[in-house]
């Protein structure tokens, strides 16, 4: 059961990482910080989604919290674009395909590594080809994360994440 700010800085944390060490870039688009940010928490769209429509009286319970959007068809889904975009030599949508693809890949292995004790029995890996749902790898230990320790994950990341960047980007010089 991580939270919002965990799945988002996960993903902000890798495409930093990927920026600094792989393109050796020290500026980047801020908007590409947006949408890795947006990215990590796509596959939890189910929860305002399903909850609209069944307050419209239509159910759909492939978009229960932990459905189909929290299968890794579903990061898929923006891959394949991605690779297209990339032979198509159109830059930018090739970046923020990828971005959406490992944001989606990343939120659902924090799900099913230390997704516990939310009340739900596990995620959809072989969706569309198979609807059971695999308990997240806590639980196969019978692990029981307390909700303290999602909290101090979020604020714990958050620190690491600032002082990151401070030292590589130096964030004070655009204050």
């Amino acid at each position: 059961m991580p939270f919002a700010v965990t799945h988002a800085l996960l993903t902000l944390f890798a495409v930093l990482l990927y920026f600094d060490f792989f393109q050796k870039k020290t500026i980047f688009p801020p908007h590409t910080i947006f949408i890795a940010a947006l990215a990590g928490l796509l596959p939890d769209l189910d929860i305002p989604l399903s909850g609209l429509l069944n307050l419209l009286g239509i159910p759909f319970p492939l978009l229960d919290h932990r459905g189909i959007l929290h299968s890794p068809f579903f990061g898929l889904l923006f891959f394949i674009p991605a690779v297209y975009f990339m032979h198509a030599k159109k830059r930018h949508l090739k970046i923020y395909s990828f971005l959406l693809s490992l944001g989606v890949l990343f939120h659902i292995f924090l799900d099913y590594l230390i997704g516990v004790g939310d009340g739900h029995l596990g995620l959809p890996f072989l969706w569309p080809f198979n609807a059971v749902k695999y308990p997240p790898l806590l639980a196969l230990f019978h692990i029981q994360i307390p909700i303290i320790f999602y909290l101090g994950l979020d604020a714990i990341l958050l620190l690491v994440f600032i002082l990151y960047d401070e030292y590589k980007h130096k964030i004070k010089n655009f204050i």
